[in-house]
């Protein structure tokens, strides 16, 4: 339920849910790799993770690998398939998250509370950008998955409005082969052809690497180096 028969938060555009869940994602990102960094430096300045999104990171995923792994004396660490994951296409991380978050559930509460959770997300796919829709509608482990996906920023939930929420572009058409989850014009194409890499990197071979500080440097051990624009 949407639309008319839902109120609508003043400012909360289709515009302005796109930059708030891309710097929530992306600040979920820089915690994986630097728990310790400063929060007022992440892309959602002043962002912590909250209690339900170190347990999602910290728990075990279907191979039996967590995301990150707690340390005993340091903060949690990121491990192998957190680095994995942080090479993933945008689609495919969030439906990573979603899928892991359905298997705790399945574990947990049984298939039939995890069956409830794909019609969720399906309806989530199909809702229109820049909306808000009521929980009243959805059934008791369903808000309680929606509120979890709102630490994620997969859906925005007003602070004053706890009975509503906004899907992002994050979930939006989620489910379809084409859609609005991109990472935004500055970050690269995850379906660029690798001859085309080749190709630009073959042209830059006598080129001047020192002009803006990014390049790719791979040894003859296969080790691969790179320096970029991005703080991860």
């Amino acid at each position: 339920k949407g639309g008319s028969d839902v109120p609508q938060d003043m400012g909360v555009t289709g515009e302005w849910l796109r930059e708030w869940a891309q710097n929530r994602w992306e600040s979920l990102l820089h915690f994986m790799v630097a728990p310790g960094q400063d929060p007022a430096k992440r892309p959602e300045p002043g962002w912590k993770p909250t209690k339900e999104v170190k347990e999602q990171l910290k728990s075990a995923m279907r191979d039996g690998r967590p995301l990150m792994q707690e340390q005993v004396i340091t903060a949690a660490k990121i491990t192998e398939a957190g680095f994995s994951f942080l090479l993933k296409p945008l689609r495919a991380q969030v439906w990573q998250l979603l899928m892991e978050m359905m298997h705790r559930v399945r574990t947990a509460k049984g298939h039939e509370r995890a069956d409830a959770l794909v019609t969720c997300i399906f309806q989530l796919s199909f809702c229109t950008p820049g909306t808000g829709y009521s929980y009243d509608n959805l059934s008791a482990g369903q808000q309680e998955f929606v509120t979890l996906l709102g630490h994620f920023g997969i859906v925005y939930i007003p602070a004053n409005a706890k009975r509503r929420f906004y899907p992002t572009h994050l979930v939006i058409n989620i489910c379809s082969e084409s859609g609005p989850l991109t990472r935004g014009a500055a970050a690269p194409d995850a379906s660029a052809d690798v001859s085309q890499l080749s190709e630009a990197g073959g042209a830059r071979a006598g080129a001047d690497v020192q002009d803006d500080g990014r390049c790719i440097m791979v040894e003859t051990n296969y080790r691969v180096y790179a320096y970029t624009s991005s703080a991860l």
